[in-house]
């Protein structure tokens, strides 16, 4: 049995669906009250579920709750790990530094309890640490503590040591640190709320630079790390370099809207942020853009995965056709 946590994510509701393609059986975890739906949504992007859901379950699980292990790990040979709180709003720092950690944490000890062959857990770049305009960034970099690192990067560096930990305990695991993840999901979140966005004539760009990856990409290579040798390493997955406003621009022509024109300084970024922050208190919704973001967005971090495609022999699709593929879904999406 292949167990896959946080099943109804983008990441995670891909990679489920590319483990039923090849014919697996999948159990999924997902929160108490969460919708499960989202899995046969990324489906239709590309297929009919057919036959394809009936290798899927769903258990409900806190995976904070200890005593919960003993029964969605029950029988499970393989083990995803992609189940972590995102945020990068202030009022969720403690969650974040909290429960991510704590979280990995009780996976990991389970993993070891119930002789789980082999984990793949689901980092992300930010683990790496982040220091401004520095150069390419990849898995021998180190950690420095600094006021370019989110919280959301600290609390995924913190849950990165517990899967360390487990490894020197004999856990059989890699780690994948993927970049921005991009791929059709929740049009109204993430990476995909950024079409959704400058569809609605967003004006605004950075001059900040970031990598992206498809997320089939993802999917696919922490398949094959599964099914590979390899253990006790560490993967950048990451397809490009890019400026915002070049992905911007991408997201733009592929809608055939115009492009973000108006570039963002760093006194203006701490008005929108300050802005966001007010809004946010009065209406109760989570902002738009928060202090971490808006800080990031005027820095540039490049990344090397030159490691994973020596590794695997793997090719990432470019992000010009990933952006391009979005389009095709976020234009369908629009006519349901």
């Amino acid at each position: 049995m292949i167990l896959v946590t946080g099943g109804t994510g983008l990441l995670g509701s891909h990679l489920i669906f590319e483990l039923l393609k090849q014919g697996k059986r999948v159990r999924a975890t997902h929160r108490p009250g969460s919708d499960t739906s989202s899995v046969e949504n990324t489906i239709r992007y590309y297929r009919s579920p057919g036959e394809l859901i009936q290798n899927l379950e769903w258990v409900e699980a806190d995976l904070l709750d200890i005593t919960c292990y003993y029964t969605i790990m029950e029988g499970v040979t393989e083990l995803y790990h992609c189940a972590a709180l995102v945020s990068f709003d202030s009022s969720d720092s403690a969650d974040l530094l909290e429960k991510n950690p704590a979280m990995t944490a009780n996976v990991v000890n389970a993993a070891l309890e119930m002789n789980v062959r082999k984990m793949v857990y689901v980092s992300s770049v930010a683990a790496l640490g982040r220091k401004a305009d520095a150069e390419y960034i990849n898995e021998d970099s180190e950690w420095v503590p600094g006021q370019h690192n989110s919280v959301y990067a600290r609390s995924k560096y913190r849950a990165e040591l517990e899967v360390w930990r487990g490894i020197q305990e004999g856990l059989n695991a890699v780690i994948v640190n993927p970049s921005i993840i991009l791929g059709p999901g929740n049009w109204q979140q993430g990476s995909p709320a950024l079409f959704h966005t400058i569809a609605k004539g967003f004006k605004y760009y950075t001059l900040g630079t970031n990598a992206y990856v498809d997320v089939r990409d993802v999917a696919e290579v922490m398949i094959r790390l599964m099914e590979s040798e390899v253990s006790g390493q560490r993967f950048v997955v990451a397809a490009e370099n890019l400026s915002y406003k070049k992905f911007f621009e991408y997201v733009a022509e592929s809608l055939e809207v115009k492009a973000p024109n108006t570039e963002v300084l760093p006194r203006m970024s701490a008005i929108i942020w300050r802005m966001e922050k007010l809004r946010s208190f009065i209406t109760g919704k989570k902002p738009v853009v928060t202090r971490e973001t808006a800080h990031t967005a005027q820095h540039t971090y490049y990344y090397d995965s030159n490691k994973i495609k020596k590794t695997l022999g793997f090719e990432f699709r470019p992000v010009r056709e990933t952006v391009e593929d979005m389009a095709r879904h976020y234009r369908k999406w629009l006519k349901r």
